[in-house]
């Protein structure tokens, strides 16, 4: 090990904040995820601690405003804390886009967390270098910026000087759409094992002071995959996460590792204050349960296959409908497992099963989405029934707008994308074509003339679906529910709303099972009602 002291910076970021290519969790979803960081802040602070490491945490605002413990615990281990934001303006563009205010109240949050001074920032982008960065752009008290910059650029780490903004360019290049550290986590993770040995001995060689940068979630080795994300992208993102703890501790073996603060001679300074940092969480406040709603009772089904990993992400999702619609109307839920063939049941014992607001129901054998929605709704004890896609491609929060369609004469709302005010995110051209010809077709042979039929997303009336029997148990069964309600002479009306692509798991939709089901319902359906006008008995 050489006496070269190198600079260690960890991102403070959970796994479903990444955005590669453009693609990526909208900030709004956050919340509905389990937190790492907790876990993970624990295995760093360990791994650093046996090897005698200091490093740079860069915090953002959202886990600023949620982890206020977990920064007091990297600061008393004698880590610096920094601020983490994506863009710093040029001068004279500052005030226009609020920079200065954004990033004062980002650093007063983690300086409230850590009980320390914040001296540096970690930006995504920066418009130029900093030559010029004034107070107009960042307070005073930040002293050094980090941002990505090209192949061939130094790291080097400058002393501080009085009154200037120390730029620390880190070597990168674009991979994916991705931008990926030369010395840093994605990098160490992508190579295989012998370059990577090679890579972790050469830091005992380096005479010239070095960033390795990783990002914290990188040490957690099984965390939930994202669908939004390309196969390569997810190559990129979860190859040999299994591996990176030990090819860490490995690299820290190898040289001597500490805060930027350490290498530009900053002092690590306590805030002049003694308050402690709130320790109840934004999780705690969304679980909390409300009392006294007095508006209609509403049961929630969700009709669920193979989700084991994406249960989490709907746990949170349904904390959040229950401090909202919750405070207005008596909720209570229906999960079916429609015969999962993973730990689907299990996972939902351990999440709902002791709350008794949750009726927990099981198929022994897969009979398909329509079926399983079906039978929710038999379970299910209110009258009015709201049902939802377990991997939350809708919004559960759009059920409180979709409530107050469901007057007396209308049997069922239907969300609707392809409505004139509706729209689509993120999902693959083929499905938007499937879903859209399907629906044109059953708007030409139904009475209710709608522009969405296929949507799971749905208010309805218990007693309207009372004694229906489906002949297509699957995805065709919920397009088949709306055509027998429509051929009952029920009134259906639609709601704007926005699809999303899923985040979590892989659809179970077969294309061409689908779509010879819809062609063969069509066909019912037109024999129906040919039957129907000329008197004929089909059993349909």
């Amino acid at each position: 090990m050489t006496a070269t002291h190198h600079a260690l910076t960890i991102d403070l970021e959970e796994q479903f904040q990444l955005r590669t290519g453009g693609r990526g969790v909208p900030e709004r979803h956050w919340d509905r995820f389990p937190s790492r960081i907790e876990r993970n802040v624990d295995v760093a602070l360990q791994v650093l601690d046996r090897r005698g490491a200091k490093a740079t945490f860069f915090a953002g605002l959202w886990v600023a405003e949620r982890h206020a413990r977990a920064l007091r615990e990297i600061a008393t281990a004698g880590h610096e804390i920094a601020c983490r934001i994506e863009r710093l303006p040029r001068r004279g563009a500052a005030r226009s886009h609020g920079c200065v205010s954004d990033v004062s109240k980002l650093i007063s949050r983690i300086e409230d967390g850590s009980g320390r001074v914040v001296h540096g920032c970690r930006v995504a982008n920066l418009d130029g270098g900093v030559d010029g960065l004034t107070d107009d752009v960042l307070p005073a008290q930040v002293r050094f910026v980090c941002r990505p910059g090209r192949a061939n650029v130094s790291d080097a780490i400058r002393p501080a000087t009085a009154g200037q903004v120390t730029e620390i360019t880190l070597p990168s290049l674009r991979v994916a759409g991705a931008t990926v550290g030369l010395r840093s986590g994605t990098g160490l993770r992508l190579m295989p094992h012998p370059l990577a040995r090679h890579f972790i001995s050469a830091w005992g060689r380096r005479a010239v002071p070095a960033v390795f940068d990783f990002k914290l979630w990188e040490l957690d080795p099984d965390p939930t995959e994202l669908s939004v994300f390309s196969p390569l992208e997810r190559k990129l993102h979860y190859r040999n996460l299994s591996q990176f703890e030990d090819r860490l501790e490995a690299l820290l073996g190898q040289a001597q590792f500490v805060a930027i603060r350490d290498l530009m001679g900053l002092a690590d300074e306590p805030l002049n204050q003694s308050a402690e940092p709130s320790t109840r969480s934004l999780d705690a406040r969304q679980a909390a349960t409300l009392s006294g709603a007095s508006g209609t009772p509403v049961s929630i089904v969700i009709p669920c296959y193979n989700e084991e990993a994406g249960l989490g992400y709907l746990a949170k999702a349904l904390n959040g409908l229950a401090t909202g619609l919750g405070r207005r109307h008596e909720l209570s839920f229906v999960i079916v497992d429609d015969g999962s063939t993973d730990a689907t049941w299990a996972e939902m014992n351990r999440l709902f099963g002791a709350d008794a607001r949750f009726r927990l129901v099981r198929h022994d054998r897969n009979r398909g989405v329509g079926a399983a929605i079906l039978t929710g709704i038999d379970a299910a004890p209110a009258e009015t029934i709201a049902v939802i896609d377990s991997d939350c491609s809708y919004d559960p929060a759009r059920i409180e707008d979709m409530l107050p369609l469901l007057a007396p004469d209308v049997a069922l709302v239907t969300a609707s994308p392809y409505h004139a005010l509706g729209r689509v995110e993120g999902v693959p051209e083929w499905r938007l074509v499937l879903s859209r010809s399907a629906s044109r077709l059953y708007r030409m042979i139904l009475r209710n003339k709608l522009a969405t039929y296929t949507s799971c997303f749905r208010v309805v009336r218990k007693s309207a679906t009372k004694g229906l029997v489906l002949r297509h148990e699957g995805f065709i069964g919920v397009a088949e529910m709306l055509a027998r309600l429509d051929l009952g002479g029920c009134k259906i009306v639609e709601h704007p709303a926005v699809l999303e692509s899923r985040l979590i798991g892989r659809s179970k939709l077969k294309v061409l099972r689908v779509i010879a089901g819809h062609l063969q319902l069509l066909a019912e359906i037109s024999l129906a009602r040919i039957a129907a006008r000329r008197s004929w008995r089909v059993y349909w």
